[in-house]
């Protein structure tokens, strides 16, 4: 019965680690999902305010030919 309690701890030990190991994986993904968020929400933002013209632009008449 005693090596059954050692391998019953054991097994929960394995298990136990192999869950947080796997959190912290996810963790990891979630902060590089969230940074890459970031980084495709500034490029959006700088984006946009290079397609704003400086100043109106007049109209460009040519001459008949």
């Amino acid at each position: 019965m005693n090596v059954r309690v050692g391998a019953d701890r054991q097994l929960h030990k394995r298990v136990t680690a192999q869950g947080w190991a796997r959190e912290h994986e996810w963790e990891q993904v979630r902060a590089r999902q969230a940074a890459a968020k970031a980084r495709r929400a500034e490029a959006a933002a700088a984006q946009s305010a290079d397609d704003v013209p400086a100043a109106p632009v007049a109209p460009v008449a040519m001459p008949a030919p």
